[in-house]
């Protein structure tokens, strides 16, 4: 997984400070953790656990102030780590769309390393987080796609009649005689209904 720079300098600081602080080895550098250690230790010293994160969430929720409106309090706003993450993805999906100015490939490349950096196995996953165009733009775009080929039907030209049968066909020659007509027949007698 790919950090920021910022990410990686708070992680670094924090296993320099506060989880050397916790760690019953007291080492002080990631390089000195093995592969099975945890990067996130509670007060103990013991694993920070997604239960203890939580607890710890909602508890910074619950100390937030009412907001009002009105004289009206209104509903506590909620939202987990997951959210934020698809709230990131999603503006700079949206950031993405502004600046690459219709220059598709460069928009490939930019969520190509979105795929990657979010650890997303398919690239399909990104249509799940990409909110960069409301569904009202979407349906305002597919309107002008649709009017555009609506108006392109109007200026084509019709296909030429094809000619009348030849006397060769009236014959009995060629591939409409009345021979390979009875074989195409014969070949799909096995879609009749045989009652």
């Amino acid at each position: 997984m790919k950090l920021s720079s910022g990410a990686e300098a708070a992680l670094v600081r924090y296993v320099r400070t506060e989880r050397a602080s916790y760690d019953r080895h007291g080492r002080k550098r990631l390089a000195a953790l093995d592969d099975t250690d945890p990067i996130f230790l509670t007060r103990r010293g013991t694993l920070y656990t997604r239960d203890a994160f939580y607890h710890h969430w909602r508890r910074l929720f619950a100390c937030r102030p009412h907001q009002l409106v009105d004289g009206k309090r209104l509903p506590p706003l909620e939202f987990t780590p997951h959210d934020i993450r698809h709230l990131r993805v999603t503006e700079w999906l949206t950031q993405i769309a502004k600046r690459s100015a219709g220059d598709q490939q460069q928009e490939r490349r930019l969520r190509r390393v979105i795929q990657r950096r979010m650890g997303w196995r398919s690239p399909l996953t990104i249509y799940c987080y990409d909110h960069s165009i409301t569904e009202r733009e979407e349906e305002e775009a597919f309107a002008t796609f649709q009017r555009e080929v609506e108006e392109s039907k109007a200026t084509l030209v019709p296909a030429p009649l094809p000619a009348p049968p030849t006397r060769a066909l009236e014959r009995g020659a060629g591939p409409f005689s009345s021979a390979a007509l009875q074989q195409v027949h014969t070949d799909l007698a096995f879609w009749e209904d045989k009652r």
